[in-house]
């Protein structure tokens, strides 16, 4: 999944080529029995398509909209080839076991390639200055790979060894600092408190849980407004290079997003109530010389803005159907599936992160979130009928 760089027209990278096999040996594994392959999520994705698709028709950029309708129905095509290849405990293992392993070597290159200078591979010659990216092209996306996999290693308790899986969660944890991502860093805090809460509820019962979670909270919320300090900003900024591009430009951060929050808004207002198409945005910032002419940096605010009124319904129906296979893994897993996820309050964790993340970064065009749709709807599918 990180092998993105260099990448081609429509973001095409390396890494399609592998999905399009896998999407390729799904309908030829299945192709007599096309009635088996499940299609998750395909409802809510389908109908944010066509809100996407029908602003794009009517607005200014019709071909921009296209490229990303087609990179929508790839997402969804990449998702249903790991749900289907997940269909018995053994395909999870081991599908869930080459995200383990991969993540680790991937972390493991990162810290070569920025220990050994080599800038070109850890991503640190473009536009993020030092802020690690590997071949991501992107150190937020970088980020938010490393903070899943930690807690897909979690979830799968692979490697077996604790000794190795203790110093796998110490490599993830050195290239996620790489990176400097701030929004990283609070999607794994989120996503380990999560898992947490969840442990202590299946343990302890729902009184002890309310406890801990609003203990938690009240130290929280003082730590998030000391770190918020000017003060203390400003000592960061000087200090170190990994606390300077992580926790020195956070107030940077902040004000960059709100402006191209308030930017986004204007777009929604101006294509209401059909959206200025599917990644439109951009486009039309630059063609209107906004301050920050990016991408809406923000799932939600896009899929108002860019899909209307239909895209809003459809990113509620998908959230919709997220949240519903996720209730499956707070109960007790079937026979086989237990013993690859361990500890299924992980992947909850790392859903909740996901979710966070998404209000401050695009994670809906992540290819690595897809599989972690990917694998909770084989979860929630586990110990049904696929015949």
């Amino acid at each position: 999944m990180p092998f993105l760089r260099p990448s081609g027209p429509g973001n095409v990278s390396p890494v399609d080529v592998a999905i399009g096999a896998s999407i390729g040996l799904m309908l030829i594994w299945l192709g007599a029995r096309l009635d088996l392959i499940r299609f998750p999520y395909a409802v809510g994705l389908g109908i944010t398509v066509v809100g996407g698709a029908v602003g794009g028709l009517a607005g200014a950029f019709p071909t921009t909209s296209l490229i990303g309708v087609v990179q929508d129905l790839w997402l969804l095509l990449w998702c249903a080839s790991l749900v289907n290849a997940s269909r018995t405990p053994a395909g999870l293992r081991t599908v869930l076991a080459a995200w383990s392993w991969a993540s680790i070597l991937w972390a493991a290159l990162l810290i070569f390639a920025v220990a050994t200078g080599r800038t070109g591979l850890a991503g640190t010659d473009g536009v993020n200055g030092p802020r690690a990216s590997l071949t991501f092209g992107d150190p937020n996306m970088a980020a938010s790979y490393y903070t899943m996999s930690f807690l897909i290693i979690w979830a799968t308790a692979i490697p077996r060894r604790r000794l190795v899986r203790y110093g796998s969660y110490g490599l993830l944890l050195v290239a996620l600092a790489m990176t400097g991502s701030n929004g990283g860093a609070l999607s794994l805090v989120v996503g380990i408190g999560v898992a947490c809460l969840l442990s202590l509820y299946r343990k302890h019962g729902l009184a002890p849980t309310l406890a801990v979670a609003a203990l938690g909270m009240a130290v929280a919320l003082p730590a998030v407004l000391v770190l918020s300090h000017a003060g203390i900003q400003q000592k960061a900024s000087a200090g170190p290079s990994f606390i300077a591009n992580s926790l020195g430009r956070s107030n940077g951060s902040v004000n960059q997003r709100t402006q191209i929050l308030q930017e986004s808004l204007q777009l929604y207002l101006q294509g209401w109530p059909l959206g200025i198409g599917t990644s439109a945005t951009k486009p039309y910032m630059t063609a209107q010389q906004d301050p920050y002419a990016r991408e809406a940096h923000d799932d939600y605010m896009a899929a108002i803005s860019e899909g209307g009124m239909i895209g809003a319904v459809g990113l509620l129906v998908l959230i919709g159907a997220v949240g519903v296979r996720a209730r499956r893994l707070a109960r007790p897993l079937p026979g086989g599936y237990d013993e690859v996820v361990a500890h299924p309050g992980a992947l909850l964790g790392a859903l909740a992160g996901l979710a966070l993340s998404g209000a401050y970064y695009q994670v809906m065009h992540f290819r690595h979130a897809w599989a972690l749709f990917a694998v909770i709807a084989a979860l929630a599918l586990a110990g049904s009928d696929w015949s």
